[in-house]
């Protein structure tokens, strides 16, 4: 069963104030949202429980360590993936298409082969997928084609099919219109590891196993009415 385990977690801010107090918690199996008023530092607890590092540049600093055990995918909020890269290289599947074009256009590397690794109808199943997602857009198209909701949800494609053990996801609901905040939910309640979200909407939230608040005092399950 995957899990994660904070010890003594904490932040320190430039101006030496603490962000929050140290959190101890074990997150295990099943859907779990993180909430708490702005600022409190949810998407840095996120991408500590992620394994990043904080800029310490800046002046921020983190004690503490985190325990995983489980392959994990995380979606930060602010999505970075370049405008010019494509809809197939998103999707993890780029080296694999032109490997098939390769072989159709007459190559005997062994390679190609290996990588296509039999799966010959991989960009007729991924247009399907596309399709589904509501995006008419071709594989090889740039991802600036797609607007912020469609970026977000193919992102999101990506991390529920990745086969990961845990998925962070910090405000995953951003952009998306109520079809897709739909297949949100339904790959959150079908997930078979453990899924951590931060989120400030309520509607998502309902669909939570447990509600934990982060608080400058700590982390702690919230027994509020959402």
């Amino acid at each position: 069963m995957p899990y994660l385990i904070t010890h003594d977690l904490s932040v320190t801010l430039p101006d030496g104030r603490v962000l929050f107090e140290p959190v101890s918690i074990t997150f295990e199996h099943g859907s779990i949202g993180l909430v708490g008023d702005n600022g409190t530092g949810k998407s840095l607890l996120l991408a500590l429980l992620a394994g990043h590092t904080l800029p310490s540049a800046q002046g921020i600093h983190y004690s503490g360590h985190v325990q995983r055990d489980g392959d994990i995918a995380y979606l930060s909020q602010h999505i970075t993936a370049p405008k010019t890269q494509t809809l197939a290289e998103v999707l993890g599947i780029a080296e694999q298409l032109h490997a098939l074009a390769a072989i159709q256009a007459g190559s005997i590397e062994p390679a190609h082969y290996e990588q296509v690794n039999d799966d010959w109808d991989i960009a007729e199943r991924y247009r399907t997928i596309l399709t589904q997602l509501g995006i008419d857009a071709s594989l090889s198209a740039p991802l600036h084609v797609l607007s912020g909701g469609q970026l977000t949800l193919l992102s999101l494609y990506r991390v529920f099919h990745s086969q990961a053990h845990i998925v962070l996801l910090d405000e995953p609901s951003n952009h998306l219109d109520r079809a897709a905040r739909h297949k949100l939910v339904s790959w959150i309640e079908s997930y078979p590891g453990l899924v951590i979200t931060v989120s400030h909407d309520q509607q998502l939230l309902r669909h939570m196993r447990a509600i934990y608040a982060l608080t400058p005092q700590g982390i702690a399950k919230y027994n509020g009415q959402l």
